[in-house]
């Protein structure tokens, strides 16, 4: 896989969250981390889903569909989101995560 060289250093970036597009730290340490905890100052919000664990089947999948194609139309990724059993949504953030993950580590 392409990062396996990298997963330690990926839990210090922050990401696109799926659900409300804001950006949130991968960071499992629980204090210390650099984003600031905002659960409390939220008022009337929805539960947060919890991070989705994909499959080694969705993952290649995903890889390989990335390799062949950076970005996806609507058609193409709702039709990627369907064949893996996963969320238009899903696959967006992925795909986005992913694309983010390559420009850092180009710099």
């Amino acid at each position: 896989m392409f990062l396996t060289n990298q997963n330690i250093l990926l839990n210090s970036f922050y990401f696109i969250d799926s659900d409300e597009g804001e950006e949130t730290s991968t960071s499992d340490s629980g204090g210390g981390g650099h984003g600031i905890n905002n659960s409390s100052l939220k008022t009337n919000k929805k539960p947060r889903k919890a991070r989705t664990a994909f499959t080694d089947q969705q993952l290649n999948c995903l890889e390989k569909s990335f390799e062949r194609q950076k970005y996806l139309s609507v058609q193409d990724r709702m039709e990627l989101a369907a064949r893996l059993n996963l969320s238009d949504t899903q696959v967006k953030t992925w795909y986005q995560n992913r694309r983010l993950i390559i420009q850092i580590f180009q710099i």
